[in-house]
């Protein structure tokens, strides 16, 4: 059986989608993999494995070379779920016997998941940056709310983060360079890098910098809000977590343990 005949209503498939998902008339990209059967050998449309027809592509042969390069996954966006799809991950790779390293970036041991994460695995490191105090930015949110602000927060201009700060998550950034680096680890997860750079307290060239320095084998991942464009095109995956509707704004409810912290 070849590999579009899932997709086609030509010739029967024993778990052939309800739908179609792609045009007979048109082949789909296989993305990343940038790679269509004809052009990864003979034998590859063959490896379709019909058992397992209904749009997921198992190739035995031909793209094995693929099998061990590590991508960029970036998890963005205001809506709620960015860490908890990072946890998901990491757990996924467990399952399949790999070495995880999760590495928070301003947060301290205070959440929910830390307490079983540390305990899950031997395969599993988890490390926390850690949180000193709250920060803003000027310019980041409307006078009146950041008035409130400083009475629990340090507010700083543009381009004036807190020394200690950014002290403080170089700390971190070279822990992240060493864990990508070592060979130590399947995956490599930097949580809230993202907001790290959005205020300032590391670049992006030092950020693009760490990225590149990685092993080729090492799959990384990087969450937080507000991903910048050069991020955004250097990652090989990018998903953006929408706010569509949270509690949290319509309700009044607080952060709660075991659901949101």
């Amino acid at each position: 059986m070849g590999l579009w005949d899932c997709y086609t209503t030509t010739i029967p498939c024993p778990r052939k989608p309800s739908f179609n998902l792609f045009s007979p008339f048109k082949r789909p990209d296989l993305g990343n993999l940038g790679v269509y059967p004809e052009r990864v050998g003979s034998d590859a449309a063959s490896e379709w494995d019909g058992r397992n027809c209904g749009g997921h592509w198992q190739p035995q042969k031909g793209v094995m070379a693929l099998k061990g390069r590590g991508y960029i996954q970036v998890y963005t966006g205001n809506g709620k779920g960015k860490t908890t799809a990072a946890i998901g991950l990491a757990i996924r790779a467990l399952g399949a016997a790999k070495k995880v390293f999760f590495l928070q970036f301003m947060k301290s041991k205070v959440y929910s998941e830390q307490q079983i994460m540390a305990r899950l695995s031997p395969n599993l490191t988890l490390e926390t940056v850690g949180k000193p105090f709250f920060i803003v930015k000027e310019g980041s949110m409307p006078e009146t709310e950041l008035n409130t602000w400083r009475k629990k927060a340090v507010v700083f201009p543009p381009g004036q983060p807190p020394r200690e700060y950014v002290e403080l998550i170089a700390q971190g950034m070279e822990r992240a360079e060493e864990a990508l680096t070592s060979g130590d680890y399947d995956l490599v997860i930097l949580d809230e890098l993202i907001v790290a750079l959005h205020f300032e307290l590391v670049t992006w060239p030092q950020v693009a910098a760490l990225i590149d320095s990685k092993a080729p084998n090492v799959e990384l991942v990087l969450t937080g809000r507000g991903a910048v464009p050069e991020l955004i095109e250097k990652a090989d995956l990018v998903t953006e977590m929408r706010e569509i509707k949270h509690y949290y704004h319509t309700q009044s409810v607080a952060a709660r343990k075991g659901f949101d912290s």
